[in-house]
């Protein structure tokens, strides 16, 4: 009896191993990479990037560069040019030395200028 009830059980689980064998190889036939499936899923366009990103590998290399359009490249204090950071306080705030990183004048000047105009008209520039 245990030995007819046996055959009777491999009979019918050979079949089920058949079937997973068949969904397996389905499922493996559509396994994609996941940098594949990122690239596809999340569309460059949408990432919004405040610097460059790089990817670098073992040795140091760049290996891949990511950028949404500007190339921004961040420079300490010392290494920009006297003449550069001079033009850009007389574009920007002429007062700069005079006050200690907030321009009250030239706040109140651009609130009052834009709720004249009820539009954005000017910005309170202040380099901080």
């Amino acid at each position: 009896m245990r030995t007819h009830l046996g055959y009777i059980t491999i009979f019918l689980l050979v079949p089920v191993l058949f079937l997973f064998i068949f969904l397996s190889y389905q499922e493996w036939s559509l396994a994609q990479s996941p940098y594949h499936v990122l690239d596809e899923r999340i569309p460059i366009e949408s990432i919004k990037l405040a610097q460059n990103s790089y990817m670098k590998g073992a040795n140091g290399k760049v290996i891949s560069e990511i950028s949404t359009g500007e190339k921004r490249t961040y420079l300490k204090l010392e290494d920009i040019p006297l003449f550069l950071k001079n033009l850009f306080i007389v574009t920007e705030d002429q007062k700069f030395y005079d006050h200690a990183g907030v321009d009250l004048y030239g706040i109140s000047r651009t609130l009052l200028m834009n709720s004249q105009n009820k539009t954005i008209e000017q910005g309170g520039s202040t380099i901080t």
